[in-house]
C-alpha cells in the first residue's frame, strides 16, 4: 500500500487536486461500511456535514435545537446559519455527556431536534432513555460522533442510533485528513435529500484550496510529534490567522454565513482517508492500548477515572483527567513540551469567539462550566509511544492536584 504522503504528493500534481468523484463515492461507501450505516454523504468539514443535515430535516427561523452545553461552537454556530435557536442542556460529570435527566424539561413546543455528543468518545449517557423520549416526541435525534470512531454500544456503532451522525477527520480527529466531515444517516431519504441539496448548493473546493490541503497534510505528517506540538500548534494558529494555510476555523467563521462554509469534499480529503480507513483498527488498537495504560496508572496513583461503560466498546479520542489546576498545568506543560490537550476552555469551545454570542448564559451549566476549569485530556495517538505515555503520567504525578 502506498504511504499517506506519498498519495498526498501524487495528488498535488493532478490537473485538479479537487475533483475525482470516484473517489469521493469510494471513500463514502467504506465509511459508511465502516461504521455500519446504510449511507454516507462527504463535506469540506464536520460542522458543514451537520448544517447539510439539520437544513435537510427542515430546520430553520425560530426552530430551536437541543444540544449539550459542553460543545464546540462550531454546533451552535451551524444551528445559527438557519436562523434556528440552539438550547443548551447541562452535562452529567462522569462522562462529560448530556444529561439524561434534563432533556425533557428543555424541549418545548418550539423544539425541532435534538443533538446528543459522545464526548471524548464515551457513548452519550442513558441512550436508550434519549432515543425513547425523541421517539415519543416525534424529534430526530443528531448524533456528534467527532471524538467517537470506533465506539460502539451493544455492539453497534455511534451514530447509527438517531436520524443521522456526523463525524470529523480534523487535524485532532481519530484520523486526519486535514478537514473533512461525514454524514451517516440509516434512512436513504434523508440521505437523498442531504445530497440533493449537497449538490445543488453546496460549492466546490478550488484546485488551490485542495492542493494546499494536501500540502499541509505532508507537513503534519513529517513535522508534528508530541514533543512538537505546543509549537506546531501556535505556529499553526498564526499562519491560519493570516490566511496563509487553511485553518480548521476561523474567527469569522462561525460568526458570519458565508456561501464558502457550505462546502464538498474533494479528492484529497477522500485519498487520504480511504487510506486511513486501510489501517483504522490497527490505529484503534494502538489507542486502546495507550488509554488501558493511562487508566491503570492513574487508578494506581489514586485518581478518580469514570467506570467502565456497561456493553460498550468504548473508543477514546483523548483520555480526560479532572484537575484542580488546570492553567497551570497547561503553560508549564507547554514550557516542557508535554502534550497535554485543553479541551474544553469554557461550556461552547473556542478561544476565538466569545460564548455568549451563541445564547449562552454563564452559570446556564454549571457542571459543563466546572468541566472547563477542571478537565485536561492525555494524548494516546499513533505518535504516543508507551515510553511517552509514562513521560506524561509522571508529569501528571509531579505537577497536577486532583481535582
Amino acid at each position: 500500500m502506498l504511504s499517506k504522503t506519498r498519495i498526498l504528493v501524487r495528488h498535488l500534481f493532478l490537473p485538479n487536486p479537487g475533483g475525482g468523484r470516484e473517489t469521493i463515492e469510494a471513500y463514502e461507501r467504506a465509511f459508511a461500511e465502516r461504521v455500519g450505516s446504510a449511507c454516507c454523504a462527504g463535506f469540506w468539514k464536520g460542522r458543514v456535514a451537520f448544517f447539510a443535515v439539520l437544513k435537510a430535516l427542515g430546520i430553520g427561523p425560530g426552530d430551536e435545537v437541543v444540544m449539550p452545553g459542553y460543545t464546540c461552537v462550531a454546533v451552535p454556530a451551524a444551528v445559527r446559519f438557519l436562523g434556528a435557536v440552539p438550547v443548551f442542556v447541562d452535562i452529567e460529570p462522569v462522562y462529560c455527556t448530556l444529561d439524561p435527566d434534563l432533556l425533557a424539561a428543555a424541549i418545548t413546543p418550539g423544539t425541532r431536534a435534538v443533538v446528543i455528543q459522545h464526548t471524548y468518545g464515551y457513548p452519550s449517557a442513558g441512550l436508550d432513555r434519549v432515543m425513547e423520549l425523541c421517539r415519543s416526541r416525534g424529534l430526530p435525534v443528531i448524533e456528534d460522533c467527532c471524538h467517537a470512531l470506533g465506539t460502539r454500544l451493544g455492539g453497534r456503532h455511534v451514530g447509527t442510533f438517531g436520524a443521522a451522525g456526523f463525524f470529523s477527520t480534523q487535524w485532532s480527529k481519530p484520523y486526519t485528513t486535514g478537514l473533512g466531515g461525514l454524514l451517516v444517516c440509516g434512512d436513504r431519504d434523508l440521505h437523498d435529500r442531504v445530497c440533493r441539496l449537497r449538490d445543488a448548493e453546496a460549492v466546490s473546493p478550488s484546485g488551490r484550496s485542495a492542493a494546499q490541503l494536501a500540502l499541509q497534510n505532508i507537513l503534519h505528517a513529517l513535522l508534528v510529534y508530541p514533543w512538537t506540538t505546543a509549537i506546531a500548534r501556535e505556529a499553526y494558529r498564526g499562519l491560519t490567522r493570516r490566511g496563509i494555510i487553511t485553518g480548521s476555523t476561523g474567527k469569522v467563521e462561525n460568526l458570519r454565513w458565508s456561501p464558502e462554509y457550505f462546502k464538498r469534499m474533494c479528492a484529497v480529503q477522500a485519498a487520504a482517508g480511504l487510506h486511513e480507513l486501510g489501517r483504522i483498527a490497527e490505529a484503534l488498537e494502538h489507542r486502546r492500548r495507550v488509554t488501558e495504560y493511562y487508566l491503570s496508572a492513574l487508578t494506581e496513583a489514586c485518581w478518580r477515572i469514570p467506570l467502565p461503560v456497561h456493553d460498550a466498546e468504548v473508543a477514546l479520542l483523548r483520555v480526560p483527567v479532572r484537575v484542580g489546576n488546570k492553567d497551570e498545568v497547561l503553560r508549564i506543560a507547554d514550557t516542557r513540551r508535554v502534550e497535554i490537550g485543553d479541551w474544553f476552555i469554557r461550556p461552547l469551545h473556542s478561544r476565538l469567539t466569545a460564548q455568549e454570542v451563541f445564547g449562552y448564559v454563564p452559570g446556564q451549566c454549571p457542571q459543563a462550566e466546572k468541566a472547563a476549569r477542571e478537565v485536561i485530556n492525555l494524548p494516546n495517538h499513533s505518535r504516543v509511544s508507551l515510553g511517552c505515555a509514562k513521560r506524561i503520567v509522571a508529569f501528571l504525578r509531579e505537577t497536577c492536584r486532583p481535582a
